[in-house]
């Protein structure tokens, strides 16, 4: 999650509530990134094929039904597109027509298969490349409040790259 993350509880624990949570994101961040060579996602976009853990199987999970839900406009392996464009290294750019075309046939969702049943992700065509970047700080917030919640806290904010989530009201009371 190469953006900023600004994670804030208050309360008893908060000090130690906050540590757990950044350790999570961290360690969601270690498992699914496409820039981090020993995640699962980098090795599976790397060698076409790769088994995904509890997190990445819960995106996968997530993004199939997203896939459904949104007549296929919401896409997991969009990365090759984002790249084009300078999305993921800050490079923008406005590719050519032609060059976009070409990248059509490597986000078609038929070269993503999955096996749910052990988490298997195979890429069929050479290019192809799995990124979660569109759900994972959605699903990263939503398990520093499970954090939170063991932890007793009943206010917080969680900011990561701008995806907000809030728990509770202002330490003052406030709304």
């Amino acid at each position: 999650m190469v953006t900023y993350k600004t994670i804030k509880a208050y309360g008893d624990n908060a000090k130690d509530a906050v540590r757990a949570a950044a350790l999570r994101v961290y360690e969601i961040e270690d498992e699914l990134s496409v820039g981090i060579e020993s995640s699962e996602v980098y090795v599976i976009n790397s060698a076409g094929s790769g088994a995904l853990g509890d997190d990445g199987r819960f995106l996968m999970e997530k993004s199939l039904e997203l896939i459904k839900s949104t007549g296929g406009a919401f896409n997991p392996i969009m990365y090759p597109v984002m790249e084009a464009w300078g999305f993921t290294d800050g490079n923008y750019r406005v590719p050519p027509e032609d060059e976009i075309s070409a990248l059509k046939a490597l986000t078609d969702m038929d070269n993503l298969n999955y096996d749910a049943t052990d988490g298997r992700v195979s890429l069929s065509l050479e290019g192809c490349a799995l990124d979660f970047g569109a759900i994972a700080k959605g699903y990263a917030s939503s398990e520093l409040i499970k954090i939170f919640e063991a932890y007793g806290i009943e206010s917080a904010n969680i900011s990561l790259g701008g995806n907000v989530q809030l728990k509770g009201k202002k330490p003052d009371g406030s709304l």
